[in-house]
């Protein structure tokens, strides 16, 4: 009964990633390797997207607060890697203290899914939180909505890697 159950479950499963499939036949993917300069698509709204999300990784390591809440949706949020959330204003003030000197991202995956868009990738950061120096290694999920013409964040997810 169990394995039936297993079954029936994963054939669910399946069939509902078929139907997303073709409801979304105009998915794409791109994948950006630090490591090389190839991609598996050169669709404009992924390049869009990866120049984008530069810019507010950028803001972020310079302090830009003011650049960085132009691609906070109203109503952004992050989860943090102790479970925590913080959501825009929160996460404004954060950057006005500034204290990250170095944020790279590498090994990213650019999905788009109509007004909406995920991009996962590995980052490492560097800088001085609460008066002590520190560094790490993460994957992060970023969910970007097209509202009105314009990409903005909603969602930032987080969790801590060991070094490469």
């Amino acid at each position: 009964m169990c394995k039936r159950m297993v079954l029936l479950s994963a054939l669910c499963l399946f069939s509902m990633l078929a139907i997303i499939h073709l409801v979304h036949p105009a998915t794409q993917a791109i994948r950006v390797d630090s490591r090389s300069p190839h991609t598996l698509d050169n669709s404009s709204t992924e390049k869009e997207l990866l120049i984008l999300e530069q810019q507010w990784i950028d803001a972020f390591a310079h302090g830009d607060a003011q650049t960085f809440a132009r691609f906070l949706a109203d109503d952004y949020c992050s989860i943090n890697d102790d479970g925590s959330f913080t959501n825009r204003a929160q996460v404004l003030v954060a950057v006005k203290a500034g204290g990250i000197s170095v944020i790279n991202t590498d090994e990213k995956i650019v999905r788009v899914f109509g007004q909406t868009a995920v991009i996962n990738g590995r980052g490492h950061g560097k800088g001085k939180i609460g008066g002590v120096e520190r560094e790490g290694y993460f994957r992060y999920t970023e969910v970007w909505v097209n509202r009105d013409g314009r990409w903005q964040v909603v969602l930032w997810h987080g969790t801590t890697i060991t070094q490469r």
